[in-house]
């Protein structure tokens, strides 16, 4: 997805010369040392890399160096959650919970979250939303990254109790 590889990346180089025909080829990735050409090679490790290449014919000539972007991203993002609210004793919320979800990619970047509550639908995260009913509830997220790797389902859970207790007496 957006020009990113969610692999290794095998590059292929083909030469032509039609006088005197190609001495060789040379490539090199990340500005590193120039490699004589045999074939086909490999490029790897999450990030943008710069290939580049250049052939020589048999009567000395070189072309111009050219060079090709390889974007790499092998890893899926990772997606943490904040909960916030009136916390109480044995760790119920007295108040109304505001989930908030922190998605983050290092290397093609973000392109969506989606959560759902308490096994609903999966929605795009939008922002921080709350969770106001009474009882146990458990949030599921997921990203996605613009290469198209997608974490594991993450999730939390935590429970609200915002009514006190209602006490009668008998005589």
């Amino acid at each position: 997805g957006g020009g990113w590889y969610r692999s290794d990346v095998q590059v292929t180089l083909s030469a032509n010369d039609a006088t005197s025909g190609v001495a060789g080829t040379q490539y090199r990735i990340d500005g590193g040392s120039w490699q004589n050409y045999g074939g086909a090679f490999t490029v790897s490790g999450d990030g943008s890399h710069t290939v580049e290449y250049r052939s020589t014919d048999v009567a000395g000539n070189t072309e111009s160096t050219r060079s090709q972007t390889v974007q790499i991203d092998t890893t899926p993002p990772a997606t943490a959650h904040t909960l916030s609210g009136t916390l109480g004793n044995g760790g119920w919320y007295r108040s109304n919970v505001q989930v908030t979800l922190n998605a983050s990619d290092n290397a093609s970047g973000m392109s969506n979250t989606q959560c759902r509550v308490d096994g609903g639908s999966w929605q795009n995260y939008g922002g921080a939303f709350t969770v106001s009913s009474e009882g146990n509830h458990t949030v599921e997220y997921r990203s996605t990254d613009v290469a198209g790797n997608q974490e594991s389902v993450r999730s939390c859970t935590f429970n609200v109790d915002t009514v006190a207790p209602d006490t009668t007496h008998s005589l």
